[in-house]
């Protein structure tokens, strides 16, 4: 008898656990195996084809030079020779001077006067100084108006022509200064393979700008306005290197192969293949099919979330916890058969 007992007992409990074991298996299939799988998606960015201008330049490494200066010797007959000393100066090192200004004389009464506004750059000699004929004395440099000289090779000097607007950027104090090319020499100064000519520009600078400083200028190539342009980064190229976008028929993306034209670095000139408007798309990368779900999210999916209300009427402050999207009881339901009048009074035993 008490081994039949102990068989039912048995099947019983297996069929108490047969419901525990099935949600295993569904919770096994619906939440754990996404976390295991390597399905993956790909991921797409959208890009819209829109109608602007578009330009290109080239960029041309150069240093800052002075354009207008000044230096004077002492110079006499060459059969004289004749030796004297500086008698009086006028001015000092770093002085600003203006044309006709004095400045120096000689004990043989030579006077030098500044031929140009400037600054005094450098001054060989004190008061009472010898010199000797054919030194030079002071040098006056205007370091207001300087000038810039760059080398164009063969290939893009066809682009440069006189008058033509330049961007010249100051590289170590990063400033920018728009003027023109000035003077372009069509007879090349390099004995090289490759032939460059010298192109110059001036410019007005402010004092922190110095001769012989590195410098870089920009000057337009071409240009193109009221085309259709497209982000750089919406093209892709096939295995020879032929540009096209994808394109969107209902949940497919096909290739649309396209002809481009210009390209400042950011946007590019697409000349067919597409129309204003058209919104195109790039493979970014890829990414699980099914996002992973925290334990706390299947906890709520099966128990489901609770909520704590807070009663806040006249007869107390109470608690209590219940199931998201249940009723709430009678009890809390105006019409109650409880009073509120105050805490039901225990029923008194009856005395035998």
């Amino acid at each position: 008898m008490r081994n039949k007992k102990t068989r039912i007992g048995r099947v019983a409990r297996r069929l108490l656990m047969l419901p525990v074991v099935l949600m295993a298996a569904f919770l096994l299939w619906n939440y754990v195996r996404p976390l295991l799988s390597d399905e993956m998606v790909t991921t797409y960015a959208a890009h819209t084809v829109s109608r602007g201008d578009i330009a290109t330049d080239k960029s041309f490494s150069a240093t800052l030079d002075v354009l207008h200066s000044e230096t004077h010797t002492y110079q006499t007959d060459f059969a004289v020779r004749e030796v004297t000393s500086i008698k009086k100066l006028y001015v000092q090192s770093g002085q600003y001077v203006e044309e006709d200004d004095k400045l120096l004389q000689l004990e043989n009464g030579t006077l030098y006067r500044a031929g140009i506004d400037g600054t005094v750059n450098d001054i060989r000699f004190r008061e009472g100084d010898w010199v000797w004929p054919n030194v030079n004395l002071i040098q006056i440099c205007d370091l207001t108006n300087l000038q810039v000289s760059l080398s164009v090779d063969e290939y893009d000097i066809d682009k440069v022509a006189v008058g033509q607007p330049c961007t010249v950027t100051i590289v170590p104090l990063g400033l920018e200064f728009e003027t023109e090319v000035a003077h372009v020499d069509r007879v090349s100064s390099s004995s090289g393979s490759v032939a460059y000519y010298s192109v110059t520009a001036e410019l007005t600078v402010p004092e922190n700008v110095l001769p012989g400083m590195t410098a870089s200028v920009s000057i337009p190539a071409d240009e193109a306005r009221g085309v259709l342009l497209l982000d750089m980064q919406a093209l892709s190229f096939d295995e020879e290197r032929k540009p096209y976008v994808l394109v969107k028929n209902g949940d497919i993306y096909e290739r649309v192969f396209i002809e481009t034209g210009l390209s400042d670095g950011m946007n590019v000139e697409i000349k067919s293949g597409l129309n204003e408007d058209d919104e195109v798309y790039v493979v970014t990368g890829s990414e699980k099919a099914v996002q992973p779900i925290a334990l706390l999210d299947i906890y709520k999916k099966l128990a489901g979330e609770t909520v704590v209300i807070r009663d806040r009427s006249e007869s107390g402050r109470i608690n209590r916890r219940m199931p998201e999207g249940n009723p709430m009881s009678d009890r809390s339901q105006p019409g109650s058969e409880r009073s509120t009048d105050g805490p039901a009074k225990p029923e008194q035993e009856n005395k035998q």
